[in-house]
């Protein structure tokens, strides 16, 4: 085991103990909360008797193998990703190999050969230009190539244009997708590069697990879920810790929606006659690699429309799987939410963070699918994804009033 790995498992074994103070402190402090109600369906918090049993005991050997029996693991880093072109077009000749995918347009922030003055008769011949180019901290690392006798984009055929792109994520390089986009566009990566790129993604992976399993085992937090089905057949379950702290007003309209305790909307408001629930709500608004978005149809279960939750709104969209607020302006939340594919700190301070996907993002990202391949990359409410069950699995700290 190396020096590194040492040091690691130190420091989890480290922030492990301290959340557990925390969380038997609080189970002091607030008293229990019901039992976990979720057969099969999610992460199991550990039992009542064994938090309290873990308060008195002094010897830490016992302590541990306590915990555990009762808090399973944190996953192990996944593995690596296969940086290898998905597209049918590849070239493989060393480390800084071509990866081709047609109908895209890929990004860049710099243009390192403009395509009107640099034709080429083939993608292939595009990516070696790109390679020819590629060195010093601006050099070629994306290109796209136009192969349409009509010209794509406005552009003209064969155009082939270097381009460098700073935060090149080859998992998924930023630009245009779709059957209308015509251009082909590639990547390179040198061997250092590849290797760079490898280890930075696992350290954000397994940054990230440890971000979910600590708001997992966070029972002073709600969790919710969410039953989807597509085309009248059931998915899988999408369960969501919501962030109470952060934003209590969004997160418990939110898990009020979930529960449907708020019963029927009541004349004169939105939605009038129909029930405060999720419950048969469509994912009406899918946009590729972007968002899923959802809501009741009705206002917010506070009666109206409701007041941005101040640290929702200084929260970064910044992590996959993040719930947003949908909204008309400042104030205006009601009963309509994102759930985030990926970052969007364009919107950052506009709409109010309130919850995070904790399991359940292979069932956000098949209902993403349902925009790929349309027209601007979107589906509407008739792709046929639905919210077909809603529920509560624990209702962490009760919501304080006088933030309504």
């Amino acid at each position: 085991m190396s020096l590194r790995a040492v040091v690691v498992g130190s420091l989890s074994l480290a922030a492990f103990l301290a959340s557990y103070h925390v969380t038997v402190t609080l189970t002091t402090l607030f008293g229990n909360f019901p039992a976990y109600s979720g057969v099969g369906r999610g992460p199991r918090p550990a039992p009542e008797a064994a938090q309290h049993l873990a308060t008195y005991v002094a010897d830490e050997e016992q302590k541990n193998e306590l915990w555990r029996k009762y808090i399973p693991p944190p996953p192990p880093p996944p593995p690596a990703p296969d940086l290898r072109g998905k597209g049918p077009v590849e070239w493989a000749d060393g480390a800084d190999s071509c990866h081709a995918e047609p109908n895209a347009e890929y990004d860049g922030e710099h243009v390192v050969r403009w395509g009107e003055t640099n034709p080429k008769d083939c993608a292939a011949e595009c990516c070696q230009a790109c390679k020819d180019e590629s060195e010093g901290s601006l050099g070629c690392n994306t290109w796209v190539w136009c192969g349409e006798v009509s010209g794509c984009s406005g552009r003209g055929y064969k155009e082939c244009w270097l381009k460098h792109q700073k935060l090149l994520n080859p998992n998924r390089v930023g630009g245009k997708r779709g059957r209308d986009v015509k251009w082909t566009s590639g990547f390179i990566l040198t061997e250092l590069q590849r290797e760079e790129f490898e280890r930075r993604v696992r350290e954000q992976r397994w940054q990230e697990a440890e971000r979910l399993d600590r708001l997992r085992a966070d029972l002073t937090r709600p969790m919710v879920y969410l039953d989807v089905a597509i085309a009248g057949e059931l998915v899988g379950r999408i369960t969501i810790v919501l962030l109470n702290k952060e934003a209590p007003r969004a997160a418990e309209n939110f898990r009020a929606l979930c529960t449907g305790e708020k019963g029927i909307v009541p004349a004169g408001h939105e939605g009038a006659g129909r029930p405060y629930s999720l419950k048969g709500a469509p994912f009406y608004r899918i946009i590729d690699q972007f968002i899923i978005q959802t809501g009741a149809n009705t206002d917010s279960v506070f009666g109206g429309a409701f007041k941005d939750d101040p640290g929702g709104l200084e929260l970064k969209h910044e992590h996959k799987g993040l719930l947003s607020m949908a909204n008309n302006g400042p104030d205006s939340n009601t009963s309509h939410m994102s759930i985030m594919l990926n970052p969007a700190p364009h919107l950052d301070g506009k709409y109010t963070i309130f919850g995070q996907v904790v399991e359940g993002m292979d069932v956000v990202e098949a209902v993403n699918r349902l925009a790929g391949g349309r027209p601007g990359g979107t589906a509407d409410a008739t792709a046929g994804a639905v919210i077909v069950d809603t529920g509560q699995l624990r209702p962490g700290l009760p919501f304080p009033e006088a933030a309504s």
